[in-house]
């Protein structure tokens, strides 16, 4: 599942069923606006959801977005706009490292 844009809380309709998604309504207060590149869902923290978005500005914007499931709680683990592909990368996978190491 990629590339959704997320502009009204039916967009959000695909994810909410795909990943049983039960407060939808506080993660669209964080990804409105942006598109979901992709949601991976680890096998090791099973509570939780972590999603990468983008939005096109004068610069592009990147978030990754950590869904605990349960208590319907968002946090914002990055937020970046890189200068060059490999930045975007390594920022990715050092957020995502913090919490699979």
């Amino acid at each position: 599942m990629e590339n959704i844009k997320i502009e009204k809380p039916e967009d959000m309709l695909p994810l909410i069923e795909k990943y049983h998604i039960d407060d939808a309504y506080v993660l669209f207060k964080y990804i409105k606006g942006y598109t979901v590149l992709s949601v991976i869902e680890p096998r090791q923290i099973r509570n939780q959801i972590f999603f990468l978005v983008k939005k096109e500005e004068i610069k592009t914007k990147y978030k990754i977005l950590r869904y605990f499931r349960g208590f319907g709680d968002v946090g914002i683990d990055a937020e970046f706009s890189p200068e060059t592909i490999e930045e975007g990368i390594v920022i990715t996978f050092e957020t995502l490292s913090q919490h699979f190491i």
